[in-house]
């Protein structure tokens, strides 16, 4: 399998959703990808502005770790089912 099913937590929705990731996918990628899906669901275009999409991180809940854009998902060491910040 090609992809990782994660949730996601939204700092700006106060949201879960459930995605799932490309292993292969850069984190830089994943979280433009996430944004832009969050603001289709959620009807909103002005959650994220392109400015605010480039300084969102993501960080692992269990560990606090901020995720490094430059790496993948896999290089990233997620896993399925972990729970992802989105701020």
């Amino acid at each position: 399998m090609n992809e990782i099913l994660v949730e996601i937590i939204s700092v700006a929705t106060i949201k879960k959703y459930e995605f799932w990731l490309p292993k292969k996918g850069l984190i830089s990628d994943v979280i433009k990808k996430l944004a832009e899906d969050i603001m289709i669901y959620e009807n909103n275009d002005r959650l994220y502005d392109e400015n605010s999409i480039k300084g969102l991180a993501l960080v692992v809940e269990s560990s606090g770790d901020v995720l490094n854009k430059e790496y993948t998902v896999s290089e990233s060491g997620i896993m399925g089912g972990d729970r992802l910040i989105l701020v």
